[in-house]
């Protein structure tokens, strides 16, 4: 079966369609670095979360954390580490400027 030039135009369009959108989506990361507020040491494998949803992550080796995909508009985050009181910042993720918090447990 041979596609008409106009059908295969038509499919090229709607693949086209489908891609831009997810271009267009932009989408922020939530990163920083969790230390201790007294030793300026890291928190390895601390957890951090945006509030009301199932999207976090765990600090690494140095601290660092990052929650990638998150649409933009304003969050809670919510990081807790054993042994600390949670911490809560409020964060708001625009697209394509990444912020950085500094949350100190």
């Amino acid at each position: 079966m041979k596609l008409s030039s106009t059908r295969f135009l038509s499919l090229w369009a709607v693949a086209l369609l489908v891609l831009s959108g997810s271009v267009w989506a932009q989408n922020a990361t939530i990163q920083g670095r969790l230390t201790d507020a007294t030793t300026s040491q890291p928190l390895v494998a601390a957890s951090v979360i945006i509030v009301g949803t199932n999207i976090g992550s765990a600090s690494d080796g140095d601290g660092n954390y990052a929650i990638a995909n998150v649409p933009p508009g304003n969050y809670t985050v919510r990081a807790t580490y054993l042994g600390y009181a949670p911490q809560e910042r409020q964060v708001n993720a625009p697209p394509l400027v990444p912020p950085l918090q500094w949350i100190f447990l």
